[in-house]
């Protein structure tokens, strides 16, 4: 959703395709991941749990920043993505020097 709304032309909006069941594949690929996860797979209830958070999380922080990105304006994107690096890199470097010693 993000690359569509900040990144593709309309050009590649209107260039979308579905699949034989008549779904995006924009959709349908999370969909058989999903299904294979929750249903398909013979992984027990804390396998499952234990992938369906941190996907969750990604997903949290995906929505946030779309919501983030959508209300703010150029500036402000601009500025909160220079603190989200800042953060990054204060956090690769307290890793860092956590496994050194």
């Amino acid at each position: 959703r993000l690359f569509v709304l900040f990144i593709s032309s309309n050009n590649t909006k209107e260039v979308e395709s579905y699949n034989e069941d008549g779904m995006s594949y924009w959709v349908a690929l999370p969909h058989q991941i999903m299904k294979w996860i929750l249903v398909d797979s013979q992984q027990g209830i804390i396998v499952q749990i234990a992938i369906l958070v941190p996907i969750a999380s990604v997903f949290l922080l995906c929505t946030l920043v779309e919501s983030l990105l959508v209300s703010l304006s150029s500036v402000m994107v601009v500025l909160l993505l220079f603190f989200i690096m800042a953060l990054l890199l204060l956090l690769s470097s307290f890793i860092k020097k956590q496994k050194k010693g």
